[in-house]
């Protein structure tokens, strides 16, 4: 770029990225893009990662060709003055309903002698189409390379995140940290570190964005538990569902203090952008879904569950944040809801929520389910 052009300031200025999005530009659109945006993360359920190295190892070695696509949603987060972090998330089931700004994710394995290559390399790919697209390379172990390709532009993916079982996070071109680190011996974190396993594992229970809904007890119980661990807390409020939700990596509401239509929006956005959901039915029962493995609808079962009295709050609260510690573990592979009884002499007892499945869904997200 010529001192010229840098002078003149960013291609497309005129129009800003979230307006391209919205009128579906392709003209020029790659160059704002390149302009406006700094930071590129690709959300990706680890259920179905798993699934596509299954069936990658499944093929022939000389079938061709060896490539899978996934229909994801863009969503342009607004920073100081113009937008400046983009979300690309693959919904969490089989979208029917066509995402507000498309893109095109195609996986694929990377051939050994080609591990470690920057989004560079996708220089000579010449991508005129209007919607957006990434490739995703995926290395014969763990880690890839990735490249967004909009507008006949290359544009770096800065991060992968894996909704799900241990919450990674790679790195596009670079190999990922050891799944569960050293124990340090000293140090502010240390305890809790030897306790997770390692501080690998904490460093990733630390870099969760947690975003919660409302002012409820047990909601300010497990933020306050859960920011003393380390993560990022954040206070979102309805209106945006689709950016409030791409903002953090899990949502945390309360059931009985929500309604029917905000249960839904937030359920909806959560599914679409694979957010993990942690839902509670007052200071009564706790619900965890892990995106890919089931819905997180069912409203009637929580709210009814829940009392409204939050006098059990913290003790619900700690162990929520107990399961978020078992999913970023690895111990918990999928969703899991328990309901507490607190009559008990000897202390409260854990009955088990019924596991929410596809026929629940009310937000376009998984189909209806079919018999046989």
């Amino acid at each position: 770029m010529t001192e010229a052009e840098s002078a003149a300031g960013p291609p497309g200025s005129q129009t800003s990225l979230a307006a391209g999005l919205a009128c579906r530009q392709s003209t020029g659109f790659g160059r704002a893009l390149a302009w406006y945006v700094v930071f590129v993360r690709l959300t990706l359920p680890e259920r179905a990662l798993s699934e596509l190295r299954a069936q990658f190892a499944r093929r022939d070695a000389g079938e061709e060709p060896r490539l899978v696509r996934l229909r994801a949603t863009l969503v342009p987060l607004p920073g100081a003055s113009a937008p400046s972090r983009l979300e690309i998330a693959v919904a969490a089931g089989a979208a029917e309903a066509p995402p507000r700004w498309p893109c095109t994710v195609c996986v694929y394995p990377l051939a050994r002698r080609l591990v470690g290559i920057p989004h560079l390399y996708w220089q000579g790919c010449a991508h005129r189409g209007a919607t957006p697209r990434v490739d995703l390379a995926l290395n014969p172990g763990r880690g890839c390379s990735a490249a967004l390709l909009v507008d006949e532009q290359v544009v770096a993916v800065d991060e992968l995140c894996l909704a799900g079982s241990r919450m990674e996070r790679w790195r596009p071109a670079l190999m990922p940290n050891d799944l569960l680190g050293d124990v340090p011996a000293d140090g502010r974190f240390s305890r809790y570190a030897g306790a997770l396993g390692g501080d690998a594992v904490q460093r990733r229970v630390a870099a969760l964005r947690i975003g919660v809904f409302g002012h409820a007890a047990v909601v300010a119980e497990f933020a306050h538990a859960a920011g003393c661990c380390g993560a990022t807390i954040e206070q979102l409020e309805l209106g945006d569902c689709l950016a409030a939700v791409a903002r953090v990596d899990v949502v945390v509401f309360d059931a009985c203090e929500r309604t029917l239509a905000e249960c839904d929006a937030l359920a909806s956005a959560a599914s679409r952008l694979s957010r993990v959901v942690v839902t509670f039915a007052g200071g009564e029962g706790v619900r965890l879904a892990v995106p890919g493995d089931a819905c997180a609808h069912g409203w009637a079962a929580l709210r009814l569950a829940g009392s409204g009295d939050c006098a059990r709050g913290r003790f619900v609260a700690s162990y929520a944040l107990f399961l978020v510690e078992r999913l970023v573990t690895g111990d918990l592979q999928g969703s899991l809801g328990v309901r507490f009884d607190f009559g008990a002499a000897s202390g409260p007892t854990a009955r088990p929520l019924a596991q929410l499945g596809q026929a629940s869904c009310r937000c376009g997200v998984w189909p209806a389910a079919t018999s046989g």
